[in-house]
């Protein structure tokens, strides 16, 4: 997938059938979020809106604390399969709340990383999010 930048990936909405093909060919489990319609609270929307794409328990939804328990379960659980979770049109939230935004991408992937950095096996499961929307290619004053 030559088209991808480092991580974050912030993926293109025209890369987007072709991204889902290539996982796909690569053995990822794909799972594709809509963040394109959140309330008010952003974070607490978009954690509420993963955790009901990855199947996690209502119970705590919407809270950092609970999302990562139920991380550790994925990461810990019995499926190897290498996960892809898309989270499409979250050029939104960039557009609603840049402070969000950034808080978002950093929680996800700082959280996710740390929680495979804690696993005493090196067979962790691979979880890669991908955020999907229409980026600005530059900044302008």
């Amino acid at each position: 997938m030559d088209w991808l930048t480092t991580s974050p990936y912030l993926l293109s909405k025209n890369q987007l059938t072709r991204t889902v093909d290539s996982l796909e060919s690569l053995e990822f489990q794909v799972v594709r979020v809509d963040a394109g319609e959140l309330g008010p609270d952003l974070e607490e929307s978009v954690l509420i809106v993963l955790s009901k794409a990855l199947s996690f328990s209502p119970l705590g939804a919407g809270h950092w604390g609970a999302f990562s328990d139920r991380l550790w379960d994925v990461l810990t659980g019995e499926n190897k399969q290498p996960l892809a979770i898309l989270l499409e049109d979250f050029d939104q939230v960039l557009r609603t709340d840049f402070h969000a935004f950034v808080r978002i991408v950093h929680m996800l992937l700082s959280l996710t990383e740390d929680l495979g950095l804690k696993m005493e096996s090196p067979t962790a499961r691979q979880i890669e999010y991908f955020f999907v929307g229409t980026w600005p290619t530059r900044v302008t004053s």
